[in-house]
């Protein structure tokens, strides 16, 4: 396996993370929808701790059912 890429704290790499997280999420989301198989290759890939992300990603799901109402 190869060494992963660590990114810091309080980095413009780190802020990057956002849309490419985001990217995943729909991936996982809506695989018929939007494509994206390098978002999730980048990700794992990465010495980072998303659980804050992920977090958040999971209260976007169930506030009035936004990733729902997209796809409506």
């Amino acid at each position: 396996m190869s060494k992963k890429l660590t990114i810091e704290k309080g980095t413009v790499q780190e802020t990057l993370l956002i849309p490419l997280y985001g990217r995943k999420i729909c991936n996982d989301a809506f695989p018929a929808l939007y494509s994206d198989p390098y978002a999730n290759e980048l990700i794992e890939s990465l010495d980072y701790d998303f659980s804050a992300m992920e977090k958040q990603s999971k209260s976007l799901d169930k506030k009035n059912g936004l990733w729902y109402s997209i796809v409506g």
